[in-house]
């Protein structure tokens, strides 16, 4: 669920004091759930980001029982359903410190011209939808198994109707992002390093010169 979309001093009329806060709010706000179940959904998320798409957790026909995106009341006070709410449902929530997107492209308020880079942070293997295809290509054909991916994951999901690797990698490209992991573990035949490094590879977030 989005905590804050992307804004801007400059752009969307705020104040640099008043990005800050909207920022340190969204850092305190804490979704139920608390971790602790592997693995993580963050090909979803990857997706999400791309999309805005929303998520129908009850497969119910809606992706707004949690709540409308942006209100701090869905971040915190979800519900069971499981929905992620639609980006296009995105309400500001200003007294929660929750502002409006300083753009609309994606799932966070991309702005037009800007370079999206999406910083994903995890500590165990990836959770995603099982679609078939042996490798996942990525900028410029990057082939790589789609088992560097898969590791340590679960190719399953609520209703068989997450996002599939080759669809997400595709949609990040598409939309020109960077992919940089955050892990704890730095075997590099271990997640969640495998996976975070493929994907920042398939994405061309890595150095690609070949004097440095």
């Amino acid at each position: 669920v989005l905590n804050q979309p992307i804004v801007s001093s400059s752009a969307a009329g705020y104040s640099d004091e008043e990005v800050l806060s909207s920022i340190q709010a969204a850092l305190d706000r804490e979704a139920p759930g608390y971790g602790g179940d592997r693995p993580e959904t963050v090909i979803e998320a990857l997706y999400q980001m791309v999309t805005g798409a929303g998520f129908d957790g009850n497969n119910n026909g809606s992706t707004q029982d949690s709540g409308a995106a942006g209100l701090a009341s869905t971040q915190v006070s979800p519900g069971s359903s499981g929905d992620v709410p639609a980006f296009s449902s995105f309400t500001a929530d200003p007294t929660n410190g929750v502002l409006a997107p300083s753009g609309a492209i994606g799932g966070a308020g991309f702005r037009s011209g800007a370079l999206p880079i999406i910083i994903t942070a995890t500590d165990t293997g990836f959770a995603y939808q099982e679609k078939g295809g042996a490798d996942v290509v990525g900028v410029d054909g990057l082939t790589l198994p789609t088992s560097s991916i898969t590791y340590n994951g679960r190719g399953t999901t609520p209703f068989s109707s997450g996002a599939g690797i080759q669809e997400t990698v595709t949609g990040l490209n598409a939309l020109g992002a960077l992919v940089i992991g955050l892990g704890v573990n730095d075997a590099d035949t271990q997640d969640p390093r495998v996976g975070l490094e493929a994907l920042a590879s398939l994405t061309g977030a890595i150095n690609r010169t070949t004097n440095s």
